[in-house]
């Protein structure tokens, strides 16, 4: 790209109406850089948006569970609750005794992974079975 360019403003040169073209030539590499700056905020805005709702879904689920199951999480199933679920990641909810449930999410990608794992409001995360996040589709399970 930056060879055309730099061939471009040469032969704008050689021309007599230099000044227009060498303008017009300006401003075509300067809202190209403008627009691939753009692109990158824009994905970067939409990831993070991404992460965001990931944490109000878990938020959403851990409301729902904590006022149906009342501290007694024996028995928790996925099927007894409302919650709809997170967008490409599959869940599931279970009891590690009394006092204390689980939210499993699989298929995690490793930015949502380190996200969840610092602002998941979760009283401890497991990642991997004991590992770190790693791998392009992680296993977490946030205990609450």
């Amino acid at each position: 790209m930056k060879k055309y360019l730099i061939a471009m403003i040469c032969m704008a040169f050689s021309v007599e109406a230099k000044a227009q073209i060498v303008d017009i030539l300006g401003s075509l590499g300067i809202q190209g850089a403008m627009t691939s700056s753009s692109v990158a905020g824009v994905e970067k805005m939409q990831r993070t948006l991404s992460n965001v709702q990931v944490q109000q879904g878990l938020a959403e689920l851990n409301a729902e569970i904590q006022t149906k199951y009342f501290g007694d999480y024996r028995g928790i199933q996925k099927s007894d609750l409302d919650f709809d679920g997170f967008k490409g990641l599959e869940w599931n909810v279970g009891s590690d005794n009394l006092a204390e449930y689980y939210v499993e999410l699989s298929g995690v990608s490793r930015e949502l992974c380190h996200y969840l794992n610092f602002n998941g409001g979760a009283k401890r995360v497991e990642i991997n079975g004991g590992q770190k996040c790693q791998v392009a589709k992680n296993i977490l399970r946030l205990y609450y």
